[in-house]
């Protein structure tokens, strides 16, 4: 895992999109693009590579402005601590108040996300780790190093 540790206080880590995986997103975007305007120039003529041309570029346009949202986010969106857990969805949780905190892959139809997840008085959190400069593994330990250092 990569993070800004100049950032970083003591005992403390801060977990920010990733810069590489929104770049790589934006590529596909671009790609996607491309198809979208070549399609109706090498099927000239037919009526459904212009419908299908538009399409993708209008999914293209969408999904490129959500990506480069999360390129110029340069807030942190998970913030563990050895005092407890916050994200941007769910404001400071202290660790006496958290349980059953971990890192599930959750299978939706054919794609599989990987989440934060953990229950806290008021509800239940689940934070995905789309676009995040994380992983699966990285975080676990992370969380399980900071559990450890609460009690």
């Amino acid at each position: 895992m990569q993070t800004n540790e100049e950032n970083l206080a003591p005992g403390e880590t801060k977990i920010y999109y990733s810069t590489k995986k929104t770049i790589r997103g934006m590529r596909v975007v671009l790609v996607f693009m491309a198809v979208g305007i070549l399609l109706p120039i090498v099927f000239s003529g037919a009526g459904w590579a212009w419908y299908f041309g538009v399409l993708i570029i209008i999914a293209s346009t969408l999904i490129g402005r959500s990506i480069y949202k999360y390129y110029c986010n340069k807030q942190p969106q998970i913030i563990v601590n050895t005092k407890g857990i916050q994200t941007t969805t769910v404001p400071f949780i202290a660790w006496k108040d958290i349980k059953g905190e971990d890192v599930v892959e959750i299978n939706e139809g054919k794609t599989k996300g990987h989440y934060l997840i953990y229950d806290y008085p008021y509800g239940h959190a689940k934070h995905t780790l789309s676009f995040l400069d994380t992983d699966q593994r990285a975080l676990s330990d992370i969380l399980k190093m900071y559990r450890d250092q609460s009690r």
